[in-house]
């Protein structure tokens, strides 16, 4: 897993100090410790977490600067990739949001287990958060992954964002057509 992390985060860019390459592999094994007994993943293996949602996550950091930012991972899961970004940019200000209970359990216990401060664990539904004034307009960054396609993405997550804000949502080489769907939500929603 260390080699993994190391190569793929040396590939976009980041360096990993061995204390963040440990809690990789803590977050992994609490990840497989965890998913026996509730649904979080169908990735399990080692290799495959370090690369398919570590690494995955990480890619973020192309496409935006995170150092400092208050950051809110929208139907965050198993905390992919809010976590990951955390954990490589430990600046960041970071709200995990996830409509179920469980999810936000592991995350809080996760959180605790990784001794991870400035970390926010809220069980909510983003469209009713988002009406919420502690919430709306509130974050530089709204990020998400694997939630939903990108025109119903735009409504959930949008209102957290600040004016001038970004919202960046993970999606799939072939993403045009769920694009220009969303072309209409994201003008309607000042994006």
């Amino acid at each position: 897993m260390e080699d993994i992390l190391r190569r793929g985060a040396k590939a976009i860019g980041l360096s990993l100090t061995a204390e963040t390459v440990e809690a990789f592999r803590a977050y992994s094994a609490f990840l497989r410790e965890k998913n026996a007994v509730m649904n979080l993943t169908a990735i399990t293996d080692e290799e495959d977490v370090a690369r398919l949602h570590f690494l995955d996550s990480l890619a973020l950091v192309t496409a935006a600067d995170f150092k400092e930012k208050s950051v809110i991972d929208i139907g965050s899961g198993a905390g992919f990739p809010g976590l990951p970004l955390k954990l490589a940019e430990p600046s960041l200000r970071l709200t995990l949001l996830d409509a179920q209970q469980k999810r936000v359990g592991f995350l809080q216990e996760l959180c605790g287990l990784l001794k991870l401060g400035d970390v926010r664990c809220v069980h909510a539904r983003a469209e009713e958060a988002a009406l919420n004034p502690p919430f709306r307009d509130a974050f530089d960054m709204a990020v998400s992954r694997a939630v939903a396609r990108l025109n119903v993405l735009c409504e959930l997550c949008l209102p957290f964002v600040k004016p001038g804000g970004v919202f960046i949502s993970m999606k799939g080489v072939s993403s045009d057509d769920e694009i220009k769907e969303a072309e209409n939500a994201i003008k309607r929603l000042g994006g």
